[in-house]
């Protein structure tokens, strides 16, 4: 009686640790059924055991039953014991992929760049939102109907040679190219892109990021004409440098040759033309020069008027006939302390701002007025002194 009791009460301990273990699993799990089942198994048989002691039962326990339920239950024990932690992990293992996933999805979504996935045969299986309104789509089904082998992106997108570069073990690197966006306008793309493959080595898709660098193209477009235009102003300045030498000469010669000329030749009024286009040509060579910026500063009184007036001529061919040029000028207008050629560059750079600005033609006027500073502008403007 006493083994038989022994037996019991390791059964009872047994299913009791058996029940508990299968509950924990049935939590780490989440398969109810399943460990449910075998957690109930084990409380009845529990349940049967604390009867036997207590003898609820009619008959003696029979030694040879109690040791089959305290197998079993050794076997419910240790086999939740040792699955326990295999689940535990499973779980934990499914936990931090779910938060990588959620990390892939919150980039995905949040990037600033646009991100693919696409197919060797042509189709879309995901885009980010920023690809969406990089190419100005309303929605990634409409987006997903094209299918890259048919269409691309544009007249110019060659999806041959994409594919033979993106195959390559390197992938493709700062890729640039223009595409046509959905609602007809272009944009300059710069595409990076690597195949994924399966474990035999065939592609299976394409993934790929791509970056609107359609502002730097202009940028650098603006950056080239300013650099042909500073080089064509050198090109000017240069011509005009040495063409103004050769006027110095022809002037000094005309004007020795006139000293010689007595008053009444008939030869006088021919060198005097001579003289004066001379000195028109050398204007024109000073304000090549403003142009090419290569005038030494030379800072002196200067009446803002008579500039205005020398440089006349010069701005209505700057402005073309479908702009009227006006010169409103004050008469008594102040002497200015300022180099002149740089003067008439600032009046040059406000004439063709205002000849751009008015593509449809319109009215230009150049005003001169005397202004006394006041004390609310000298703060504002520390180098200006009243």
């Amino acid at each position: 009686m006493k083994v038989t009791t022994l037996v019991l009460t390791l059964s009872l301990v047994i299913q009791v640790v058996a029940a508990v273990l299968s509950l924990r699993l049935v939590w780490t799990t989440g398969q109810r059924l399943g460990w449910g089942l075998i957690a109930a198994a084990a409380v009845l048989l529990a349940v049967r055991g604390v009867l036997a002691l207590a003898g609820g039962f009619s008959h003696e326990p029979d030694i040879e039953t109690e040791l089959i339920a305290l197998f079993v239950g050794m076997f419910m024990a240790a086999g939740a014991g040792a699955i326990g932690p295999v689940f535990r992990e499973a779980r934990r293992v499914q936990q931090a992929l779910a938060e990588s996933e959620a990390r892939f999805r919150h980039l995905f979504e949040n990037a600033q760049v646009g991100i693919y996935r696409t197919t060797p045969d042509g189709r879309i299986l995901m885009v980010n939102p920023a690809l969406l309104r990089m190419l100005k789509c309303d929605s990634f089904d409409r987006l997903a109907s094209r299918n890259l082998e048919m269409e691309g992106f544009g007249p110019s997108y060659r999806r041959d040679e994409f594919k033979r570069l993106v195959e390559r073990p390197e992938g493709v690197r700062g890729l640039e190219a223009e595409w046509m966006c959905f609602d007809g306008s272009t944009i300059f793309v710069r595409e990076n892109a690597v195949a994924v493959r399966d474990a035999d080595g065939s592609v299976r898709y394409y993934d790929g990021m791509v970056e609107d660098i359609t502002q730097s193209k202009e940028l650098e477009r603006r950056l080239l004409h300013a650099q042909k235009m500073e080089a064509l102003g050198r090109l000017a300045g240069g011509v005009a440098h040495d063409f103004n030498n050769l006027l110095t000469a022809i002037l000094g010669y005309a004007t020795l040759l006139l000293d010689r000329i007595p008053e009444g030749d008939p030869m006088r009024p021919a060198v005097e033309e001579v003289i004066s286009a001379g000195r028109r040509a050398s204007s024109l060579t000073s304000q090549m020069l403003i142009f090419s910026r290569r005038q030494v500063v030379q800072a002196r009184p200067l009446d803002m008027n008579t500039v205005v007036k020398g440089m006349e001529g010069l701005l209505r061919r700057l402005l073309g006939e479908a702009i009227e040029f006006e010169a409103d000028l004050q008469a008594d207008l102040w002497t200015v302390k300022a180099d002149q050629n740089q003067m008439e560059q600032v009046i040059l750079n406000l004439v063709v701002n205002g000849r751009d600005a008015m593509p449809s033609g319109g009215r230009l006027s150049i005003r001169t007025r005397n202004v006394e500073l006041q004390n609310e502008l000298q703060t504002e403007h520390l180098l200006l002194k009243p």
